[in-house]
């Protein structure tokens, strides 16, 4: 398997899940960024992030993957994204308000 930190190319991966991901700037704006954490088909975790270069990085563990993710967001105020959106612009666990997506707490389901 791959060291730690290699470059890949998520767009060329079959079997990749993003699980979390995180945005600073607003959705439609050009200081948009993102940074993502995927688990890859082979066990490994990747780190996507756009900021002022654009990269995605394999790891072996989460945990080393989510210290890289955290790296890219400490300068900024950071908001958790869905990771995910199906193919109605829905994310499971997710709700939109106006243009600001939350988690589902169930308020006021029933």
């Amino acid at each position: 398997m791959a060291g730690d930190g290699d470059q890949v190319q998520p767009w060329l991966l079959s079997g990749l899940r993003r699980v979390r991901r995180w945005q600073h700037g607003h959705t439609s704006g050009s200081d948009s960024r993102h940074v993502t954490l995927g688990l890859m088909a082979d066990g490994r975790w990747l780190v996507e992030h756009t900021d002022i270069r654009v990269g995605s990085h394999a790891y072996r563990s989460r945990e080393r993957a989510e210290q890289e993710a955290a790296n890219h967001m400490r300068a900024c105020d950071w908001q958790e994204v869905p990771a995910a959106l199906d193919a109605n612009g829905h994310a499971e666990g997710w709700v939109r308000r106006g243009n600001t997506w939350m988690r589902d707490e169930g308020i006021g389901a029933g």
